[in-house]
């Protein structure tokens, strides 16, 4: 995961939501830290400016880089 450090990531979790922002650090344990982030909500598509965000490793389903 080091090769996506201060990219723009796409986090899937496991409520159904996904956040795209630049992935400043991970742990051990997968956990996310992301900065300058975005929350998609599944139901409706609808985004908002989150921030910061720490997403812990058991909640992230899938990862990848978000081509802009």
């Amino acid at each position: 995961m080091s090769e996506y450090l201060g990219k723009t990531i796409r986090v899937s979790v496991a409520d159904g939501r996904t956040l795209y922002g630049r992935l400043e650090a991970f742990t051990a344990e997968k956990d996310i830290i992301m900065c300058d982030s975005m929350e998609q909500q599944p139901k409706d598509g609808s985004a908002r400016f989150v921030g910061p965000v720490v997403v812990p490793g058991a909640d992230v389903m899938k990862i990848g880089l978000q081509h802009l």
